[in-house]
């Protein structure tokens, strides 16, 4: 966007026909700002999902076939 801030988009997929047989595909957005050569902040979104249910869903206690994640770091 502009020198100290930066946008982000990144894709991942995994497929496993063979040995478990689950593909996995997982999306990410991102922000940035670089507020000094040493300093910056960021926050993400990732959304991963699944053909079978594989992440753990902790409230719950059982599993699901997908996972939103938010993560704010410094």
């Amino acid at each position: 966007f502009n020198p100290k801030s930066y946008g982000t988009i990144r894709g991942e997929f995994i497929f496993d026909d063979d040995f478990v047989g689950t593909n996995v595909f997982s999306i990410t957005a991102g922000y940035g700002y670089a507020w000094n050569k040493y300093f910056q902040t960021r926050a993400e979104f990732r959304y991963d999902w699944a053909s079978e249910d594989v992440f753990a869903d902790s409230r719950r206690g059982t599993f699901t076939g997908n996972q939103p994640t938010f993560l704010i770091s410094a």
